[in-house]
């Protein structure tokens, strides 16, 4: 049996905003669990967290900008990874073969559209916005985002969002399923519910 590894982010994994890099948390983990050896094996134990999905509460596109380049050259880095894995990716989506313009004209951003058939392909490690992104056209004029207040009845309406919350769901209801948590707030009902 295959124990799920998934990973979940919000507003507060950025760096740029005070998180931790990893090694920091990983250093940080440490100093406060002095004295409790079975924690810190654990923690030892678990160092080089890989994960076979990752979900994500942010809209912006930072992973999309340093992480899917990364883990979609030819040769998978097995560091990031458990094996098998050829890339990651993100499903449901297809170029839309449009962009749009924030902030001054030299930053582009490429956009995206919901795809008619909804799979999750082998061998690639899903990377799924739960929210929508500013990378994903919801209409011609509309990009794809949940805020606000009751944003399970928005995301009901957005089949591609739907859908990803299924898998979510399904994935941690899968059978040894371990989600690590980085920068999330608790302040989703719909999420929390889920957890």
């Amino acid at each position: 049996m295959h124990m799920q590894h998934l990973l979940l982010t919000g507003a507060g994994f950025s760096y740029n905003w005070g998180g931790y890099l990893a090694t920091e948390a990983f250093e940080f983990l440490l100093s406060v669990t002095d004295g409790d050896d079975d924690l810190r094996s654990r923690l030892w134990r678990d160092h080089q967290a890989k994960f076979d999905a990752i979900f994500t509460l942010n809209q912006d596109t930072l992973l999309e900008q340093n992480y899917i380049p990364l883990a979609g050259q030819d040769t998978f880095p097995q560091s990031l990874q458990f094996p098998g894995y050829i890339a990651a990716c993100r499903p449901g989506i297809v170029r839309a073969l449009d962009s749009s313009t924030y902030g001054s004209l030299a930053e582009r951003i490429e956009l995206y559209r919901p795809e008619k058939n909804l799979t999750l392909l082998p061998r690639l490690q899903p990377y799924i916005k739960l929210h929508g992104s500013i990378d994903i056209k919801q209409s011609d004029r509309e990009v794809m985002l949940i805020i606000g207040g009751d944003k399970a009845a928005s995301i009901a309406q957005q089949p591609l969002l739907n859908w990803y919350h299924e898998i979510f769901q399904a994935r941690l209801r899968s059978s040894g399923a371990r989600l690590m948590i980085i920068g999330y707030s608790f302040g989703d009902a719909h999420i929390n519910q889920m957890i």
